[in-house]
């Protein structure tokens, strides 16, 4: 078992994707919907993403298929880290695992189950509190 998380920048964050989002002009519901014929984007900055992402509306590609292009970003992302992993099955925790597309993207991509917890957002904190309760009681 092990644990990854991206410390690197905020290309594969929940805030990337509310900027890609207001990019298309879509809620974060309608964009963790679109997986399928994503527009291929190549940037891995945010910054330079949402500039990307804005060329390819002008080119005049469709909505959902840039919105999978945007999921699909996060996954070539985080690939490597999941590629680390080498398990069984991937958990997936924080906000961003509300987004199902990228779910589906990484169950096709990395053919491995993908399981989401009830409230994955909360899971970082719920670890936190746990850790320091094992401390206290120590004490």
């Amino acid at each position: 078992m092990d644990f990854q998380t991206n410390d690197k920048c905020a290309a594969s964050t929940g805030r990337y994707l509310e900027n890609m989002a207001t990019v298309l002009d879509i809620d974060m519901e309608e964009l963790s919907q679109h997986h399928r014929n994503p527009v291929d984007l190549n940037s891995t900055c945010a910054i330079f993403g949402e500039t990307e992402l804005i060329g390819k509306v002008v080119e005049g590609h469709s909505v959902a298929s840039l919105a999978a292009g945007v999921n699909y970003t996060i996954f070539k992302r985080i690939k490597p880290m999941l590629v680390k992993l080498q398990s069984n099955l991937i958990v997936f925790t924080g906000g961003v695992a509300h987004n199902q597309a990228l779910v589906k993207i990484i169950e096709n991509e990395m053919q491995l189950p993908v399981m989401v917890p009830k409230f994955p957002q909360f899971n970082g904190a719920i670890g936190c509190c746990s850790h320091g309760a094992k401390h206290i009681i120590m004490r």
